[in-house]
């Protein structure tokens, strides 16, 4: 029983959800969805190249609309959106990139063109400290802590 209460008590766990604070944002995705979706149907001439129109711009935008599910365990940290899970393993971050909103775990020791698409980018939710400090916990590489960007 204690093991597993260590474990679960080692987990943390918190949402976002981006579209409840970026309202502009999301009436934007909504209006360009739309006009999509007219597009598809004027050039095409097919409801259905309409609703294939509106689904990419809403699936390509989908946090906007769908929470943002995080967790970091002794294991690594994970961002869920939907069914979309993108994962870490601590033996796998080389370097950890804090800035205002959130911190990226990266793969990369140095900046890599390939930087957007790898790592797991961690979105504070007024948790900054506490993620931050699992980080500290969980990862092994105190040399490199939580360097702050310079960079833009």
């Amino acid at each position: 029983m204690g093991e597993t209460e260590s474990r679960s008590q080692e987990v943390l766990t918190w949402d976002v959800r981006l579209g409840a604070h970026q309202p502009q944002r999301l009436l934007t995705v909504m209006f360009l969805a739309l006009l999509a979706g007219v597009i598809g149907i004027a050039l095409l001439g097919h409801w259905l190249f309409g609703v294939i129109g509106v689904l990419a711009v809403l699936l390509s935008s989908s946090e906007l609309f769908l929470p943002l599910h995080y967790s970091l365990d002794e294991t690594g940290a994970r961002q869920r959106i939907g069914v979309s899970v993108t994962e870490i393993l601590w033996p796998n971050v080389k370097r950890v990139q804090l800035d205002p909103g959130g911190v990226k775990l990266s793969p990369f020791e140095g900046e890599s063109r390939l930087e957007p698409f790898r790592g797991v980018y961690l979105r504070f939710s007024g948790n900054r400290e506490e993620v931050l400090a699992k980080i500290r916990q969980f990862w092994r590489d105190d040399e490199r802590l939580l360097a702050e960007r310079t960079d833009g």
